[in-house]
């Protein structure tokens, strides 16, 4: 079941591609291993950035969630130094089969709006609750500093 939902998820994305992310397969014929980027969201600290990440599928999917790792540093209460993301909808308790697409702009959304009484940076989720203003300009340093086009 996995190999099939993943080659037609996969094949959707190469169909029409998006500005906002992009997907591709790490190694040719694995279809349980992606690397991909999603743009960061305009009028935020993270705009003209290009986080990358890695997606790793069970072979439960889409039972069960893929694991995501951000190879890209984000200054960001939602992610961790590790490279880890806490987005609700990929842990095992809320994962409803979703798509990747729905992954890719739930990652956007994350993003665009940050939560400090959440967080799995409790470090940077103090900043943003105590100085908005020095999260956002620390955001932008990092988004310029490892968020390159080219990574």
């Amino acid at each position: 079941m996995a190999n099939f939902r993943l080659r037609n998820e996969f094949a959707k994305f190469s169909k029409t591609p998006c500005d906002r992310y992009h997907v591709a397969l790490v190694d040719d014929g694995d279809l349980f291993h992606w690397k991909c980027w999603v743009k960061g969201p305009e009028a935020t600290p993270y705009e003209g950035g290009r986080f990358c990440f890695t997606l790793s599928f069970p072979l439960e999917y889409p039972n069960k969630p893929p694991a995501i790792t951000f190879s890209t540093l984000v200054y960001h209460p939602s992610f961790s130094s590790a490279g880890q993301v806490c987005l609700p909808m990929t842990t095992e308790s809320e994962w409803r089969r979703n798509f990747v697409q729905e992954i890719l702009e739930g990652l956007i959304a994350r993003l665009a709006h940050p939560d400090p009484e959440h967080p799995l940076n409790a470090e940077v989720a103090q900043v943003l609750r105590t100085s908005p203003t020095e999260f956002e300009a620390t955001a932008r340093q990092w988004t310029r500093q490892y968020a390159h086009e080219r990574q």
